[in-house]
């Protein structure tokens, strides 16, 4: 399972394989500012 960091909030997430960044940001509660409303 990749795992990512998001700094400098320093939260490191377990990511579902296909998921996106914003999908791991979210459900590890992580607020990223995202312009597309995540399309």
């Amino acid at each position: 399972m990749p795992r990512v960091e998001f700094k400098p909030a320093g939260v490191v997430a377990d990511m579902e394989p296909g998921a996106s960044l914003l999908d791991a940001a979210r459900a590890a509660g992580v607020r990223i500012r995202n312009d597309c409303g995540g399309r």
